[in-house]
């Protein structure tokens, strides 16, 4: 494929060499190498123009003797603020240019990607053509450092959190009450609450706020039903999005918002409240929630009964297991709800603390065991996450004096937070019942994980080593936690070496309806090959059996099998187009043979069949041709993108109950490799007739 450099691009490097004519340009560059041609870069050429690849990102080198100072260089930058810049990597910072949950845009933080970014200065701009091939002058001046001088790279001051300022973010406009629906257009930027009654209906966080991932998932809704994707809701959208209501029930009640995706991939729902959602586990304020500036309703049941204390001054851990909890079961269940249970069975001690954790685990049927760790680090959090599972943290942010609590961290727990998963970039994503907040941590040195925001006493919270975590996740079931005919397996091996007890979900050898046993390991569907219709039944059944949900998860999983195997459905291997040359093809020209491509999507190289030799129980290394069989590709399919085994990035990291991005999910194969092609296929297959009836 032919590709070029974003113009804009071409004109701030102009810009720069005139100013800097002698500058080193050891580390400048653009086009990416077969690193980042393996994964999601704004260096590879993502970006179509006329059938021509665009690249959207340049590196500058760090010249200070000789005027190219990148200190000075990004402060320019950032100050301007050009509507044309993405974002911005320099020196272990990002500044990016829309707003996050709890960052502004523009607000630099912790870049934890493996490149440092010290040597040079990393520009991405938009994917705007109007954007990227603007050649409008950026309007630098000259880039001048002082010898030993600090960065001069310009912070913005954290905004205290209070329930009024959540309607006045920056980038946002005021809050808006009362607007009548479909009565005027809204896009990014926008607020109010016909905001949130949109993102209520497309099952993003509904905070009235329309960011970048509300924007996202209205272009992608607008793709599935043939809307023109601008991510603008307009007089169009409008009227197909309030279409979705459903009629009212003969029984009289109120009609009701229809999901956007199938019953159980996401929506939490509780006496008529609907909780926002991310990542798979629902959003709880354990006393006043920052979005609504109310107190909850559980917020004043006591738990304390020496001290009188309630749910909303001590009751942060009940909470984030209660998250975890309901993200694990798909039910809602409310810190009402276990407050009343706990103090029922005597599960809090006469001072609110948790007296028996385990006991939490026992609301839900069948129940689910809880584990306490004391040194626990981002490895050990890591290999929870990586198996699916939650992790609640212990986080430090005051000291206790005689006078109160003071700005300074004392090494000891004051504060429970959940975490529930990791960003592409590596931080850690979580849920804060502290007003029910969306979070960011990053990991420190020494293996502490350390939040991205500053608390009112001037401090991050930072974790301690104490955490919870639990016997499964929403995609770790055992047996009984679906009904029998879709009977969900546990295909997480064991995490005896990380320091946690085993506890994969599944009985060694066990036979359940609609599976049959592979050696001693893992339960295999029982497929024996179809046809097309009947494949992608066997898909979506086998996506269900493995905890993968979401419309438009399945809908990306079809997609993938509909372009790796060409079309056809079925377990291929790699160059098989060539025909009886085929074989030669792949023994004179595959690093990797004998362990070439081989399946519904292809699995290469031998460490991953050695990988589910052992998950599987049978020797895949001495006969790789096993994985062309319906059953076992079937389960690598789904296995392999859930869990993130291919590439170590996992399908929910890309579509969940906050964002769809089709287009940035190819990385759970195969870095961006014919990324849109895919992405094409899943928004055909997600409003397709087809994925309906089976789904």
């Amino acid at each position: 494929m032919s590709y070029r450099i974003a113009k804009s691009l071409d004109q701030l490097l102009a810009e720069l060499n005139a100013l800097s004519p002698k500058r080193d340009k050891l580390s400048d560059g653009w086009i990416g190498d077969a690193a980042h041609a393996s994964r999601d870069s704004d260096h590879n050429p993502w970006v179509q123009d006329a059938g021509k690849g665009v690249v959207t990102a340049r590196d500058f080198t760090h010249d200070p003797g000789n005027g190219a100072d990148m200190d000075a260089f990004v402060a320019q930058l950032v100050k301007r603020q050009d509507p044309r810049i993405k974002y911005i990597i320099w020196n272990r910072q990002i500044w990016r240019s829309y707003a996050k949950p709890k960052l502004a845009a523009w607000a630099p933080t912790r870049y934890t990607g493996a490149n440092a970014h010290t040597k040079h200065a990393h520009v991405s701009v938009s994917s705007e053509k109007s954007l990227y091939d603007s050649v409008a002058s950026w309007g630098l001046t000259k880039i001048t450092s002082k010898p030993g001088a600090a960065p001069v790279v310009p912070s913005l001051p954290v905004a205290k959190s209070t329930p009024k300022a959540q309607h006045k973010p920056s980038g946002f406009e005021p809050y808006k009450d009362g607007i009548a629906l479909g009565s005027r257009n809204i896009k990014e930027g926008s607020a109010g609450n016909d905001v949130k009654w949109v993102q209520t209906v497309l099952r993003v966080r509904a905070d009235g706020l329309f960011g970048q991932i509300t924007e996202a998932t209205v272009v992608e809704w607008q793709r599935a039903h043939h809307l023109t994707p601008d991510g603008i809701v307009g007089p169009n959208t409008w009227k197909a999005l309030k279409a979705l209501k459903a009629p009212a029930s003969p029984g009289g009640t109120q009609p009701s918002v229809a999901p956007s995706t199938p019953a159980g991939s996401g929506a939490f729902v509780k006496n008529g409240r609907s909780f926002p959602v991310r990542d798979g586990y629902p959003l709880y304020a354990q006393g006043n929630n920052s979005t609504t500036g109310k107190l909850e309703t559980w917020g004043n049941i006591v738990i304390a009964s020496d001290s009188g204390q309630n749910v909303s001054q001590i009751g942060c851990a009940m909470t984030a297991v209660t998250m975890a909890l309901s993200g694990i079961t798909g039910r809602a269940i409310t810190p009402d709800e276990m407050a009343q249970f706990m103090k029922k069975k005597g599960g809090f001690t006469s001072g609110g603390s948790i007296k028996d954790w385990d006991l939490m685990g026992t609301l839900v049927s069948p129940p689910v065991d809880l584990y306490r760790i004391f040194e626990a680090k981002s490895d050990k959090i890591d290999a929870e996450l990586k198996a699916g599972r939650p992790v609640v943290v212990h986080v430090d942010y005051y000291t206790k004096t005689d006078s109160g609590r003071s700005g300074k961290h004392d090494k000891k727990g004051d504060h429970w937070v959940l975490v529930t998963s990791r960003t592409q970039e590596g931080d850690y994503l979580a849920h804060d019942p502290a007003g029910g907040r969306m979070m960011g941590l990053h990991r420190l040195a020494d293996g502490r994980l350390e939040g991205d925001v500053v608390t009112k006493y001037g401090t991050k919270y930072v974790t301690v080593g104490n955490a919870v975590t639990f016997s499964r996740g929403p995609a770790v079931h055992t047996p009984e936690s679906r009904p029998a005919q879709t009977p969900p397996v546990d295909v997480t091996p064991p995490l005896v070496a990380s320091g946690f007890p085993n506890r994969t979900g599944s009985t060694p050898g066990t036979k359940v309806a609609g599976t049959k046993a592979a050696g001693d390991k893992v339960a295999l569907p029982t497929f024996a090959g179809a046809d097309r219709s009947g494949t992608v039944r066997a898909i979506r059944d086998e996506c269900v059996r493995q905890g993968v949900t979401m419309a438009a998860q399945i809908a990306y999983v079809l997609a993938t099998v509909q372009h790796e195997t060409g079309n056809t459905f079925k377990p291929l291997r790699e160059a098989e187009y060539l025909g009886s040359k085929a074989e030669a093809h792949r023994k004179n020209n595959l690093r990797y043979y004998p362990y070439y491509g081989r399946g519904y999507v292809q699995l290469t190289w031998n460490y991953n069949y050695e990988k589910y030799s052992k998950l599987l129980g049978m020797d895949l290394l001495k006969n790789p041709d096993l994985v062309l069989r319906p059953d076992i590709s079937l389960f690598i399919l789904v296995h392999g993108m859930r869990t993130g085994s291919f590439s170590g990035k996992k399908l929910s990291a890309y579509i969940n109950g906050s964002r769809v991005d089709f287009r940035g999910a190819r990385a759970v194969v195969n870095g961006s490799n014919c990324a849109e092609i895919i992405a094409a296929h899943a928004r055909d297959w997600l409003r397709s007739l087809e994925l309906r009836n089976v789904a």
